[in-house]
């Protein structure tokens, strides 16, 4: 649960079925990893991430979705984190958690969550592959995410105003 609790384990032969993994909305996130340990093999995966929350009969944004077609290499960790709708994973306001999957300590694709509804207005939908989140209705909507190119998020962590990097 990315808290060092450990829940489960198993072996799932993709060749006799798929494997479904889902978020546990009583976890604030759920990581879970998994290897090819006898050869490399080519899969399709669907990945969705968290919707937000309905609020007063307006519905949550729904979470971004895609699909994409990735080669396991063998005996390579790859992790899919789930975030829940509740903080810290999920948005403020109800927001949906996102969806990542990491080949060793590298971001493959993250999905963001849907925006949750306010009071009077409903929530955008979350990004996927090549898909913007969408931005919220009404007045105060919040704004939908932006597109990120492949081979361009950048983790690092910028300066402060004001302040000098060094050695």
């Amino acid at each position: 649960d990315g808290s060092g609790n450990f829940f489960n384990s198993g072996e799932q032969n993709l060749f006799e079925g798929p494997l479904t993994i889902t978020a546990n909305p009583s976890n604030a996130q759920r990581l879970t990893s998994f290897h090819s340990p006898e050869k490399d093999i080519t899969i399709k995966i669907t990945m969705a991430a968290a919707a937000g929350q309905d609020s007063n009969g307006n519905k949550g944004g729904e979470g971004g979705k895609s699909e994409f077609i990735v080669t396991l290499k063998q005996n390579e960790e790859y992790v899919v984190k789930l975030g829940s709708t509740s903080a810290p994973t999920g948005g403020s306001n109800g927001g949906g958690g996102s969806a990542v999957l990491y080949k060793k300590a590298s971001v493959l694709v993250a999905l963001g969550g849907g925006g949750g509804a306010g009071t009077s207005t409903k929530g955008g939908k979350g990004g996927g592959i090549g898909l913007a989140g969408e931005n919220g209705a009404g007045r105060n909507g919040g704004a939908g995410g932006a597109i990120v190119a492949t081979g361009e998020l950048n983790l690092e962590r910028k300066p402060r105003s004001g302040t000098v990097g060094g050695r």
